[in-house]
């Protein structure tokens, strides 16, 4: 699909490229074409849905950072407090 792509820097540069993958694919050869890496992928999804992908972010942060940072925490008790013994 590496000649349909919409991005021209993923297309072939020229039809001597394409006859060459061609020839290599009928030698059972491997070929210059391949799938969309997984990088690839992900960067075209997050320019699509970049909002959503910073809300998501940001939300994930606020989850992880909370529990630490919460206000009133105990310092390492658990359960109630007791009155000083005197």
């Amino acid at each position: 699909m590496k000649a349909l792509e919409k991005d021209r820097t993923r297309r072939y540069e020229a039809a001597s490229a394409l006859a060459r993958d061609v020839e290599r694919y009928m030698q059972h050869e491997p070929v210059e074409a391949g799938p969309p890496s997984r990088r690839y992928r992900l960067g075209k999804f997050l320019r699509r849905h970049r909002v959503e992908a910073v809300d998501r972010a940001a939300g994930l942060g606020l989850l992880v950072a909370a529990p630490r940072s919460a206000p009133g925490r105990p310092c390492g008790r658990r359960g109630p407090r007791r009155p000083p013994r005197r």
